[in-house]
């Protein structure tokens, strides 16, 4: 992330003025940018920014953070407490706000491979960590309601045929709703058959294994959420740089791993799921890359045949497909943007490599 032309103290408007002085910090520039502010303090780059979940969710993922600490991963973004020793703050028109410890460097290139690289190279460092954890109020995302992959397809799956009946119903009809119709059978066959496979496979009882054992997921981990960092400006300890630099796997760039408020117990799997969809798709599912980024997570931590099945099964089921059917249906049908054709397009020529790629994780 690039820091933008900042504004000193005295120009900062009034609310943030009021969260930042609920904060022990002594503040020399504000810099705004895309999710928040970047703070200069004496004691180092701090991030502002707005939060809208639960507190439950966040106090264990400050525990997740302080445990990943604990465990030699240092670069990751710990949540700074107000003087109060709350985990927020709120502005003068009751926002929510979180600050937390944050990083020199740069956002990870999608079109970057090396970027894309250290970014997996690093989730199966992370996934190492977090394989078994035992975290104080841990219990307490336990009690959170949980929508597990069967459910979530059938959900799914539904929400297709609606749409599909909606533009069926309709009179006239634009390019891209024709182009909906005539995907469909294609694509509703893929959401069918995954989850089919998913009921034949055992994925309940691998994922009452995993959440028994403590088995935490990021849950939100793709580029927007890993800075390659500028070491020369980060003071990282001697150990970890040296450790980066000399790694067997290619020698990648240190990064920092940011925003693990969705932090989860779940099959690592969907992390692994999450980054390379998002990945892939912006390299044209080519088989060769997305074989190396699959052989770096396991030279640190190889995938069971279980989670390899899952991995394809999650793969198989359309979802940005899915997406663009939900978007179109939640939003104003009177005009629809070119982009929506454009990306459907995208998604139909993209396809049949895709399906090679599924073929080749084994």
């Amino acid at each position: 992330m690039c820091p933008q032309a900042g504004q000193k103290g005295a120009g900062m408007n009034e609310k943030l003025n009021h969260v930042l002085e609920q904060y022990p910090v002594e503040v020399s520039r504000v810099t705004r940018v895309r999710g928040g502010y970047v703070i200069d303090t004496t004691a180092g780059l701090r991030l502002l920014s707005e939060y809208k979940g639960g507190l439950r969710r966040l106090l264990v993922a400050e525990e997740l953070l302080h445990y990943l600490q604990e465990k030699g991963f240092e670069t990751v973004d710990q949540i700074v407490r107000t003087k109060q020793d709350e985990l927020t703050a709120t502005d003068t028109d009751g926002t929510t706000y979180i600050m937390k410890c944050w990083y020199a460097g740069r956002e990870c290139d999608y079109e970057n491979r090396q970027d894309l690289f250290a970014g997996m190279d690093t989730l199966a460092k992370l996934h190492e960590i977090m394989q078994e954890t035992n975290l104080p109020h841990g219990t307490l995302l336990a009690e959170q309601p949980h929508t597990d992959l069967p459910d979530l397809y059938l959900k799914r799956s539904r929400e297709m045929k609606r749409v599909k009946q909606f533009i069926s119903s309709q009179t006239r009809k634009t390019m891209f709703e024709y182009g909906l119709l005539q995907s469909f059978a294609e694509f509703f066959g893929y959401a069918t058959e995954a989850i089919r496979q998913l009921e034949d496979s055992d994925y309940r009882q691998i994922l009452t294994d995993a959440r028994r054992r403590g088995t935490m997921i990021h849950g939100s981990y793709h580029y927007h959420n890993i800075l390659v960092l500028r070491h020369e400006e980060k003071e990282l300890s001697r150990d970890y740089l040296q450790a980066a630099a000399t790694d067997v796997n290619a020698g990648f760039s240190p990064v920092a791993v940011t925003n693990f408020e969705k932090t989860d117990y779940n099959l690592q799997v969907a992390d692994i799921y999450g980054y390379l969809r998002k990945v892939m798709e912006k390299n044209h599912w080519n088989c060769d890359f997305g074989k190396r980024l699959l052989d770096i997570y396991q030279r640190t931590k190889p995938l069971p045949e279980s989670e390899k099945n899952l991995l394809k099964i999650q793969l198989l089921f359309p979802e940005k497909y899915w997406k663009l059917m939900n978007y179109y249906y939640n939003h104003t049908k009177a005009w629809i943007p070119e982009k929506n054709s454009e990306k459907l397009l995208m998604i139909r020529r993209q396809q049949e490599q895709k399906l090679k790629f599924i073929e080749t994780i084994t």
